[in-house]
C-alpha cells in the first residue's frame, strides 16, 4: 500500500503525512474489497483520513471522506458512535471553513446531543463538539449563547483537567475568540495571554492550538491599533506554524493576511500591497478563488490600493469581493457589508461624494438593522458620513455622525480606530478655521475623553 513511501523507492523525497493520506485514500477507494470491510472499520478509516486533511488544511480533499464516513456509519445504523460523532465534527468544521453557518451548526449541534446521549454530559467528547457547537453560534453572531457555551466547557474542563492542560488552553482560547468578536478587547487579551504563558509553563509553545492564540493575540493587537505587537506576534506564528504545519496552511496564510493588514495600518503600503499579493496567489490555488477568505484578501488589497491612489486597481479587486461575498454569503452579511464599505470609501476617494453618501446612509440603515443602534459595527460608516458631509461643506450636518460614532467607540472597550481619528482632526481643524468654537470644544472634549 506505502511502497512508493519507502526511503529506498522515495529516493530522498521528502514523506509527508499528506503523502501517505494520498496513498491511503488512494488505496481505500482502489481496493476490490474493500466493501467486504466491516462497516465500523471502514467509517473509522474513511473518519481518520478526513481528520488528517482537515488538521492539514486540505479540504477538498477531506470532503469525500467525510461524507463517505457519515454515509457509511449512518446506513448501517452506527449513529451512535465514537467516530460517527467525531465525524460530525468533520462536517461541522468542514461546512465552518465554506461559510456554511447553517449546515455547520446543525452538525455541530447533533453531535452534541448524540454525544450526550451516549457519553454523558461531561464526557470529552461530549465538551469537544460543545466547543464545535459555541463556535458554530458564534460565526452566526449568536455571541452571547457561544461565550456561555465556552463557559461551561472551560469550567468542566478546569476540574477535570487542571489550569495547565491543553483541554484547558483550547477553551481559553474559544472564549477569547468569542470575546474579540464581540469587541470585548481586554477579556480577549486576558485569556489569549494566559493560554500562552500556560504553554510556557508546559513546553507545548509548537503545538498547534497554541499557535492558533498566537494568530488570533496578534490579530486582536492589530484590531486594538497596537501594529508592533501584531506585527511580533503574526510574524511569530508565520515562522513557526510555517514549519509545523507548512507553508501552505490555512492558518499560515490568515497570518499573512493580518500581518499585511498590521503593515497597512502602519502606513507602510508597498509592504502591504506585496505581502496581500503574495498572500492572494496562495489563497487563490490552495483555497480556491471564490472561497471567502479569498475574496477577504481581494478586499483588504483593494483598500491599499485607493490608499495608494490607484484607484482602478482598487475597483477591480473591490468588485471582485462584493460581487463574490453577495453570492457565498447574501448581501446582508457582516462581510459583505464591510466590502460594500470599502466600494462606498472608494467613491468617497475619487470625489464622488453623492454616490458615496447614498451608499453610506444605505450601509448605516443594514447595519443598524443588523447590530442594533450602539453596536461597534457602526462606528466607521457613521464617521465616513461625516467625512462625506464635510467635503459636500454640510460640515454642522457631519458633527452630529461624528459624535455619535466617537460615542459609540467609547463604549467599546480597547477599540481603537486610526482612520476615524484622522477624520477627527480633520472636523477640528476645519471647525477651529471657521469660528465654530462651541461645536470644536465640543468634539474635542468627545475625542479626547
Amino acid at each position: 500500500m506505502f511502497a512508493s513511501l519507502d526511503p529506498g523507492q522515495a529516493q530522498g523525497r521528502e514523506i509527508t503525512v499528506e503523502m501517505a493520506m494520498a496513498k491511503a485514500s488512494e488505496k481505500l477507494r482502489a481496493s476490490v474489497g474493500v466493501d467486504a470491510l466491516d462497516p465500523y472499520v471502514r467509517g473509522s478509516i474513511e473518519q481518520s483520513i478526513a481528520s488528517v486533511y482537515l488538521h492539514l488544511g486540505k479540504l477538498d480533499a477531506a470532503a469525500p471522506h467525510v461524507h463517505d464516513a457519515l454515509r457509511l456509519l449512518e446506513d448501517n445504523g452506527l449513529t451512535e458512535t465514537a467516530v460517527f460523532i467525531e465525524a460530525l465534527g468533520d462536517l461541522s468544521a468542514l461546512s465552518r471553513a465554506h461559510r456554511d453557518g447553517q449546515a455547520d451548526l446543525q452538525a455541530s449541534r447533533r453531535a452534541v446531543e448524540l454525544s450526550r446521549r451516549v457519553h454523558g454530559d461531561d464526557h470529552q467528547i461530549t465538551l469537544a463538539q460543545m466547543n464545535m457547537l459555541a463556535g458554530a453560534l458564534n460565526h452566526l453572531g449568536r455571541f452571547d449563547e457561544s461565550i456561555a457555551m465556552h463557559q461551561q466547557v472551560y469550567e468542566a474542563r478546569l476540574r477535570r483537567f487542571g489550569e495547565h492542560s491543553l483541554q484547558v488552553i483550547q477553551a481559553r482560547v474559544n472564549i477569547g475568540i468569542t470575546a474579540y468578536w464581540q469587541g470585548n478587547f481586554p477579556l480577549a487579551e486576558q485569556h489569549f495571554e494566559q493560554c500562552l504563558r500556560i504553554a510556557q509553563a508546559i513546553h507545548i509553545e509548537r503545538h498547534p492550538l497554541v499557535l492558533n492564540c498566537l494568530a488570533v493575540n496578534g490579530s486582536l493587537m492589530e484590531s486594538m491599533g497596537r501594529h508592533e505587537e501584531a506585527e511580533a506576534l503574526l510574524g511569530r506564528h508565520i515562522a513557526i506554524a510555517g514549519e509545523v504545519l507548512g507553508l501552505e496552511h490555512p492558518d499560515v496564510l490568515r497570518s499573512m493576511h493580518n500581518l499585511a493588514d498590521t503593515y497597512r495600518g502602519r502606513g507602510q503600503l508597498i509592504q502591504a500591497a506585496e505581502l496581500f499579493l503574495e498572500t492572494l496567489a496562495l489563497r487563490q490555488r490552495v483555497l480556491g478563488p471564490d472561497n471567502v477568505e479569498t475574496l477577504q484578501t481581494h478586499m483588504k488589497l483593494a483598500r491599499v490600493y485607493r490608499l495608494q491612489g490607484a484607484f482602478n486597481e482598487a475597483a477591480t479587486h473591490i468588485n471582485q469581493a462584493e460581487s463574490g461575498m453577495v453570492d457565498k454569503l447574501g448581501a446582508a452579511h457582516p462581510s459583505t457589508l464591510t466590502a460594500r464599505n470599502e466600494s462606498a470609501n472608494l467613491l468617497s476617494a475619487q470625489g464622488q461624494y453623492d454616490a458615496a453618501g447614498r451608499e453610506y446612509a444605505e450601509l448605516l440603515r443594514l447595519r443598524e438593522a443588523a447590530f442594533g443602534p450602539q453596536s461597534g459595527e457602526l462606528i466607521e460608516t457613521l464617521a465616513h458620513i461625516a467625512m462625506v458631509k464635510l467635503k459636500q461643506a454640510h460640515a454642522s450636518q457631519g458633527v452630529a455622525y461624528l459624535q455619535r460614532a466617537l460615542t459609540i467607540a467609547r463604549q467599546q472597550d480597547g477599540y481603537r480606530q486610526s482612520e476615524v481619528d484622522v477624520i477627527v482632526q480633520h472636523y477640528l481643524e476645519h471647525l477651529k478655521a471657521s469660528g465654530e468654537t462651541e461645536m470644536w470644544t465640543a468634539l474635542k472634549k468627545l475625542a479626547t475623553s
